[in-house]
Parts: structure tokens; C-alpha cells; sequence
């Protein structure tokens, strides 16, 4: 499955901009990802990938010395000696419904050419039904993903220096993709110059229009993080929710997708209240086509 661990950092005349392309279909009907990197730019490179159908977790690191490598022997090479750095962590589980992930490198060099990078992942596919013997009730499937306490920080403003957190929900129904898909991403920078340090917090929300003629959709969720020069600190979690229509229930490809969940991810009220409006004509519209009258 793809995903944004191969996120481009891209120098543009307006600053450090991000982009990160959506994640394609994965190829099995579930699974948890995680990876994680440490990397110097004269020492080497450590990384680990771990993909189960259920949860995984991944850690790597990196640390040495700029001139253990042949290209940086030369003594007169200001990155002769210098120290480097880089690791990252990272956890997923369908279970919980909890993604992690943590990254931090530096080193000693006049420019900042280490450091680590993680990302978690996970995709599903569901399927809603009515609870008991009721009828199914029409309405927005709501995906959550909520962060909190993440943050990320710079240990100097120099060059090269960089930190950032992204979440991302992204959705498939029939086959074709839901849009917009829910991202949120927080960035330190050398360029343009940004704090040194700031928080990260997120409260994601996919809405998937479901009734009787459709009841399945496909996701997948992710949490990705690098640092060069910093850190990156998404442990204290991204966290996964799936709001139903009263009355509606789910079953999950993978068959334990948020079977350990906690309250944590419920949203407001109100802003369900909201995504239900905008999906209502839709679902008017599918119903009336499948010759299924509405029910007071």
C-alpha cells in the first residue's frame, strides 16, 4: 500500500511547502503499517517496515560519526568527525483504533543533513447493517481521527532544519474515491522561519454517505512524521473513531476495527449534526432511486 512516508519536502520561492499524495487501494482488505527511519547524511541509514493484518510497530535509529564514511574522510571537510543522529517509532492497531508515531534527528554539521522519520498506518473496509432485525437507517458514516499533545520543535535555526506532523483520512466507496479527504499538517521550518517549538493538535472528520444501496466504503488512516535537526512527537496519539446513524451497526474486513476503542473520539453534537445536512440530499436522492420511501 502506498503511502506519505515518501513525503516531498519542496523549496519554493513562498518557503518549505508539503506535499503528500493519497494513499492507493490497498492490496488486501486490511492491514496495520508501520515504519520507521534514522538516517546521516555521510554515516548510513537504518529502517525498519512492518506490515500485519492487525496491529505492527516499527523503530529505527541511526548514530555515528560523518567521518566513518569514505566520501566524508577528508579533514578539511567541515563534516569530518561530526556527530550524527536520527531515529524514529512508530505503532498502528485496527483494534484500538490508535496510530503513533515519533521521529528526531540532528547532528553537528553547519547544515542539517540528518535525521529520522515514521509513519502509521491502517485500512479497513466496512460494512454497515442495521442492528437487530431493524431497518437500515440512512445518513452519514462519520470517520474520526482526532490528535492531541503532539509536538514538534527545532533544535537550531539553521539550514536544513525541519520538523513536521501530518494526519490524513482518506476513503473509498464503489470504488471511487470520497473527496475531499480529511488532512491536517503542522510544519517547523528554517524556511520561512518558524517558532522553534509549537504543538500539534488535529480533529479530523470523513463524512460517507451510506444507505441501503450502499453500505460498504474502504479507508485508510495515517500518521506521518520527520524531523531534521528536531523532533516530532505524535505518541499521545492519533486516535480513530466511526459515528453511525442511530440504529446502524458495522462489521469490519478485518473483524476487530475498533473492538478496544475508547470514548476519546466521539464528535460534538452539533458537528454531526452538520455533516448529516450536507449529505442529505444525497442520501434522499440514492434512496428515491433504489425505490425506498423514507420513514418517519
Amino acid at each position: 500500500m502506498a503511502s506519505c512516508h515518501n513525503l516531498r519536502l519542496t523549496l519554493i520561492a513562498s518557503g518549505l511547502a508539503v506535499t503528500c499524495a493519497l494513499p492507493a487501494g490497498a492490496s488486501t482488505l486490511f492491514s496495520a503499517t508501520a515504519s520507521a527511519s534514522g538516517n546521516g547524511f555521510c554515516g548510513g541509514f537504518s529502517v525498519q517496515n512492518v506490515t500485519n493484518p492487525i496491529s505492527a510497530s516499527a523503530s529505527a535509529s541511526f548514530s555515528g560519526f560523518a567521518g566513518e564514511t569514505p566520501a566524508c574522510l577528508d579533514p578539511t571537510d567541515p563534516r569530518f568527525g561530526a556527530i550524527e543522529v536520527g531515529d524514529g517509532m512508530s505503532q498502528a492497531s485496527l483494534a484500538t483504533g490508535v496510530l503513533q508515531a515519533s521521529a528526531e534527528g540532528g547532528d553537528s554539521l553547519p547544515i542539517k543533513e540528518d535525521g529520522g522519520g515514521a509513519y502509521a498506518e491502517f485500512t479497513d473496509t466496512i460494512t454497515v447493517l442495521p442492528i437487530g432485525a431493524g431497518l437500515l437507517m440512512p445518513g452519514p458514516g462519520i470517520l474520526t481521527l482526532t490528535l492531541d499533545d503532539s509536538s514538534l520543535g527545532l533544535a537550531e535555526d539553521t539550514g536544513g532544519s525541519y520538523s513536521y506532523i501530518i494526519a490524513m483520512i482518506a476513503a473509498t466507496q464503489n470504488g471511487i474515491p470520497i473527496t475531499p479527504s480529511a488532512n491536517n499538517t503542522c510544519m517547523l521550518s528554517f524556511m520561512p522561519v518558524t517558532p522553534d517549538t509549537a504543538q500539534c493538535n488535529a480533529a479530523l472528520q470523513l463524512a460517507i454517505p451510506i444507505d441501503a444501496s450502499d453500505t460498504t466504503f474502504s479507508f485508510t488512516m495515517l500518521l506521518n512524521v520527520g524531523s531534521d535537526d528536531g523532533y516530532a512527537d505524535a505518541f499521545n496519539t492519533a486516535q480513530a473513531g466511526l459515528i453511525l446513524p442511530a440504529g446502524d451497526t458495522f462489521t469490519s474486513a478485518s473483524g476487530v476495527f475498533l473492538t478496544e476503542q475508547g470514548e476519546s473520539s466521539v464528535p460534538e453534537p452539533a458537528s454531526i449534526a452538520l455533516l448529516f445536512a450536507g449529505l442529505l440530499g444525497v442520501a434522499a436522492v440514492r434512496m428515491r432511486k433504489a425505490g425506498i420511501a423514507w420513514r418517519n
